[in-house]
C-alpha cells in the first residue's frame, strides 16, 4: 500500500478524512491496534483505489513484470484493486496475486493494512474468482470459505460492489452442483 499518496478523489467525501487516514497510517505498527469503523472504511476505500501494479509488486521482483503484463493484458486497463475486483472477467492470475498479497499483509506483523482490511481483500479476491471466473483459488473447504465470506459481508464499512460479490459467492457455495 502506498503510504501517503492519498489522492483527493479517494477522500472526496469529508474534508478531514485524509487527515484521519494519514494518522491511522502513521500508527500502523501499533500491536493489536483497534481501528474504528470509520478508520477501517477510510483505509478500505483508500486501498481500493491503489495501483494494483505497485502493491502486488511488493510480492517480489519477479512478480512485478508479471503483474504489469497481466494488468495491461487484453487492454483491460486494470489500474486499481477496485478495477480488478469489479471487472466482469478479470485475469485469474491477478486475483491469485491479490489473494496472496492480502494474505501476506493479514499475517505480517507491522503490515500497512489492518488485519480486517487485508482479510476483506483476501476474501474479495477469492469471491471474484469464484463468481466471475468460475474458479476456486483457495484450498479452504466450503464451510470454512462460507464462514469467512459471511464474516466479510458483515463488515459495515465495505462498499456495495464488494458486498454484492460476497453475497453472490455465498449463494454459489450453497447452490447445488450441476
Amino acid at each position: 500500500m502506498t503510504k501517503f499518496a492519498t489522492p483527493d478523489s479517494a477522500m472526496s467525501s469529508g474534508g478531514d478524512r485524509s487527515h484521519r487516514l494519514a494518522r491511522v497510517l502513521q500508527l500502523y505498527d501499533e500491536p493489536q491496534r483497534k481501528y474504528s469503523e470509520t478508520e477501517l472504511r477510510d483505509i478500505f476505500q483508500y486501498q481500493m483505489v491503489q495501483p494494483v501494479t505497485a502493491d502486488l509488486s511488493e510480492l517480489g521482483p519477479l512478480v512485478a513484470g508479471q503483474v504489469r503484463l497481466l494488468a495491461d493484458s487484453q487492454r483491460l486497463l486494470l489500474k486499481s484493486f477496485a478495477d480488478l475486483l469489479n471487472h466482469p472477467s478479470p485475469p485469474l492470475e491477478l486475483l491469485v496475486l491479490t489473494k496472496d498479497f492480502a494474505k501476506a499483509n493479514r499475517e505480517a506483523a507491522g503490515s500497512f493494512l489492518p488485519k480486517d482490511v487485508a482479510t476483506v481483500l483476501y476474501y474479495a479476491a477469492i469471491a471474484v474468482a469464484l463468481v466471475r471466473c468460475h474458479k476456486r483459488i483457495t484450498e479452504l473447504k466450503d464451510d470454512q470459505l462460507a464462514q469467512g465470506l459471511t464474516w466479510a459481508v458483515r463488515r459495515p464499512w465495505i462498499d456495495a460492489p464488494t458486498r454484492e460479490i460476497f453475497d453472490r459467492a455465498l449463494k454459489s457455495l450453497s447452490a447445488p452442483a450441476p
